[in-house]
């Protein structure tokens, strides 16, 4: 899991933790959103394709921002 994890409950990342995921948390004081961290990481791994999941439900802003990250992954 990557992100500043601020809205992760703590039984959640215990289930995943038992499961042997990784994390890597973020400060939540940072330029990028969580998905655009995601998307450099994939990206640097050679990463072909990307499905995002639940992008454009909840706050606008970060609508706003994923419909940007989807203009980002496309060029």
């Amino acid at each position: 899991m990557l992100g500043d994890l601020d809205s992760l409950e703590l039984k959640v990342k215990n289930y995943f933790k038992e499961k042997g995921v990784d994390f890597k948390k973020f400060p939540e004081r940072k330029n990028e959103t969580d998905t655009q961290l995601c998307i450099h990481l994939a990206k640097g791994l050679g990463v072909v394709d990307i499905d995002l999941l639940g992008a454009l439900g909840g706050r606008i802003d970060h609508t706003i921002a994923n419909i940007n990250l989807m203009y980002y992954i496309k060029n």
